[in-house]
């Protein structure tokens, strides 16, 4: 249970459920330009550490590529309404 909470970030469908989080906290009022979500996204799960063995083992890799999509430029990801 340790880690459960933030599995995705290590997950292939981590960008969709990310651009998810952000269209629900613009719906709520909390708006973000997109080098503003996307850096502070990048900067949280850099320093994310998973605690259990099995996190690191089955979804450090995917984090790493998901850290590697954060990076790129904000127009080249794709965070649209529908995906």
């Amino acid at each position: 249970m340790a880690d459960a909470d933030l599995d995705v970030l290590g997950r292939e469908d981590f960008m969709s459920r990310n651009c998810d989080l952000r269209h629900e906290l613009a719906h709520y009022g909390q708006e973000f330009t997109d080098a503003q979500w996307f850096s502070g996204q990048l900067k949280f799960v850099e320093n994310h550490t998973y605690f259990t063995t099995s996190a690191c083992v089955l979804r450090d890799a995917g984090k790493m590529k998901n850290v590697a999509e954060l990076k790129k430029k904000p127009e080249e990801i794709k965070c649209s309404p529908d995906h």
